[in-house]
Order: C-alpha cells, then structure tokens, then sequence
C-alpha cells in the first residue's frame, strides 16, 4: 500500500479560514493583526465567545463580517445592527433567533431596530409589529420604509406624534394614487418647515427611490450618503454619483455594492483608499481582468478578496468560456484547480492543465465529464494516486484503462473502477 501524500501545510491566512482549525489557533490567529482577523471573522466554525470580542474590532470589515456570521452571539448580533442592519437580516440565524424568542424585537437596542426597519429587506410582519411601538424613531423608521403596509401606515397617521403623522400622510402607500402628486415638491415643503424632525432619516428613503435630485447630495451628511451607498435597492445612477465621494466609507459602500455599474467598478479598483479596492475585490460583478490586477495590489487584504472572487467565478458553471480560458493561466493554483472542474471548461484548456505541476489542478481535470480520453489515459499514470481515483471514476475512461486501474496498488483507484458504470463491459 503506497504511503498517503502528506498534507500541504496551511499559510496563517488558509487556517484562519479552515472550518477544522481549533478554536485556539483561530483565536491566536485573529490577535495577530487585523487582516487575519477579518478573516476568522467570516469563518462560521469560529466559537461565539471570539466572535464577540472580534465584534468590538475598531475595523469596519471585520464587524461587518460578525454581523453576517450564523454562529455570532445574539447580543453582538443585535448591537452591530445598528452599523450594519442588511448584514444582521440576510445572517442565516437572524430567522431561528427570532423562533426561538418571539419578544426578541423588543428587547433590539432602539438604535439598532430603528436601522433595521430602514432596510426595504425587513420582512414586512416586522414594520407591521414596530407600527405600534411607541417610541418616536422606531415608528418614524416605520412610516418612512417604503414597504411599510398601508393598513400599518393608515395607523400611524393616528400616531400622537406630529412628525410621524405628517411623515405617514406622505407615505407611498397613503397617497392617492395621483398622477399629478409631486411626492419630492411636498416633502420638500413639508421638511422646510419644522414638523418633521430627525431629516436625516426622513431624506434616506426617498433617495433609494431616487426621489430627490442628486445635485443635492453634497448638502446630505455622511450618515444619509453611506446608507444610501451600501442599499442593494440604490438605483445605479445614483451609485455613480456616490463612487466619487469625499467620504471613504461611502466609496466602500458603492464598491460593494451588487448595483454598480462596471466601470465605476473598474474606477474605484484604483482608489487611494485599500478598504474601497477591498470592496471592488468583493464584487461579484468585478471583472476578472480587474480582479487579477487586485491580487498584485500592495495590500493584503484586497489580494485576498481577489483571489477569493476568481475561485467563485472559476467554479460557477454559468462563467462564460472565454473567462474560463482568462482564469486557467491564473499563478493561483486554487483557481486554476475549479476552472479544471468546471463542466463548462473547453476541451483544450482542460488538454493544457492536464500537465500542471500541482496535483489539485490534474485531479479536477481527471474528474471534468469532459475530459478527452487520451487525457484520461496519460493521466491513468499519475503518480498521484487521487488523479488515478478520478480517472477510474470517470464515465469516459476506456474500458481497458480501467481492466488496467483494477489493478491498481491503491485500494481507492479500485474501489473506482468498481463503482464506473463502464465496468460491466469488462466482463
């Protein structure tokens, strides 16, 4: 029996990402310096107690990534909100937390319900319950969500407030259906004079909806421009306006988000500021030749998230050939390594990471439906015994190349001849 090939040895930023590395390690990890720590803060295996003591992190990537993370504390969960409610909703836990404590909205901070209830992703049973809250900024978070039910916001123009009842007689869904209403001219009117308090969360609504006129956005404060920036509803116009904002946090935001267009994308690649790179980086909509220039990029942490992208991008069956071609020269062996297991990978690329030097890559070639018989051939030789466990397992290795495998010193290369649906043809 051959010896197993010992394993690769992790870089600190692949343990720190490594569902099996020890709560320990993880925790050592993270104290090393900020760049390992957003990454053990995306790591859903991490344990709740270094998840809350990352979630005090002065970096705004890493509590971003422990306010999506399922195995955060509720605690954390629920203070972070307030910095990043999208997160805190779209968190896969956010549902079960809220079955297994049905009183848990009302035991949310008032900050962080209030930027809860902003975000157009709230269900809408939430803005239906928070109506009837009495405190001001939760029912004015209610009234000024533009998928808040009529029948919740008819409620609130009973409200005892003067600010919430004059924001809900404007409320989309309490307007007449008016074609000649002028929502902006009104709102307008109505925030020139002094019944509506709290502007900043009134003004954020009625930009998502592309309401009011960009030429104002310089005279908003950075509060309203980020959480418009960060909003997946934003309207890409607008999005525009923002990619060159004074405000770093709010170039961030725009990066991220999956709304913006590709060549501000491809301009914001280049900013001064590396979390907004970052953000690029993290863009499921980057380019790929934009996403290689990024893994050269001086910061580490934009390097990482542009490798992490390709490796999506390699492995989606829906990537177009001619970005698969782009990706299977890429230096990083991970990415090559799903562009040689992805179904959609054309037969001579498939031909060329056949003889890469990394086992990884021949091995996804040797399990890829389309590999090429004579590839499948010289790979029968490999010396890696898991290339030789694919090849026997694949439907197109000839029949005589598995009466070959069948003999094979690796029980695993057998166990696959055994279970190909060709080998009833050898006997």
């Amino acid at each position: 029996m051959s010896t197993p090939k010992s394993k690769k040895k992790l870089t600190p930023t692949q343990e720190a990402s490594d569902p099996s590395t020890s709560p320990e390690r993880l925790a050592e990890l993270a104290a090393q310096d900020i760049k390992l720590g957003r990454v053990v803060a995306k790591n859903s295996t991490t344990p709740p107690d270094i998840l809350k003591t990352l979630g005090e992190s002065d970096d705004k990537a890493t509590r971003k990534s422990i306010a999506g993370n399922p195995n955060s504390p509720t605690d954390t969960l629920t203070r972070l909100a307030t910095q990043f409610p999208e997160e805190v909703i779209q968190n896969p836990v956010f549902d079960l937390l809220l079955l297994e404590n049905p009183n848990l909205l009302s035991e949310i901070p008032l900050a962080s319900l209030r930027s809860l209830l902003k975000r157009q992703s709230i269900p809408i049973a939430f803005l239906s319950w928070a109506a009837k809250h009495e405190d001001v900024g939760v029912q004015l978070a209610v009234v000024l969500n533009p998928l808040t039910p009529a029948k919740a916001v008819k409620g609130l123009v009973m409200s005892p407030y003067p600010n919430v009842r004059a924001a809900a007689e404007l409320h989309i869904n309490y307007a007449e259906a008016d074609d000649d209403f002028d929502w902006q001219r009104v709102f307008w009117e109505r925030i020139g004079t002094d019944d509506l308090v709290q502007k900043e969360e009134n003004i954020r609504p009625l930009l998502t909806l592309g309401l009011i006129d960009p030429r104002v956005f310089p005279e908003l404060s950075e509060e309203i421009r980020r959480g418009v920036a960060q909003n997946p509803n934003t309207p890409a116009d607008i999005l525009v306006k923002l990619s060159t904002d004074e405000d770093s946090y709010v170039r961030w935001y725009v990066a991220q988000n999956p709304n913006t267009p590709v060549d501000v994308l491809v301009q914001l690649s280049s900013d001064k500021d590396s979390d907004v790179r970052g953000g690029v980086a993290e863009n499921p909509n980057t380019p790929v030749d934009v996403l290689v220039k990024l893994s050269t990029d001086e910061d580490s942490y934009v390097r990482q998230a542009a490798v992490a992208v390709r490796r999506n991008v390699a492995q989606n069956p829906n990537t177009p050939v001619d970005v698969l071609v782009q990706l299977s020269t890429d230096k990083y062996y991970g990415v090559r390594g799903y562009v040689a297991r992805n179904p959609n990978t054309p037969v001579d690329v498939l031909v060329q990471l056949s003889t890469d030097e990394d086992s990884d890559i021949r091995r996804g070639v040797a399990k890829n439906p389309n590999t090429p018989v004579d590839v499948l051939v010289q790979l029968s030789s490999d010396k890696d015994f898991y290339v030789r466990r694919y090849v026997a397992q694949n439907p197109n290795t000839p029949v005589d190349i598995l009466v070959k495998l069948s003999s094979d010193k690796d029980s695993g290369v057998r166990r696959g001849v055994a279970q190909n649906p060709n080998t009833q043809w050898m006997y």
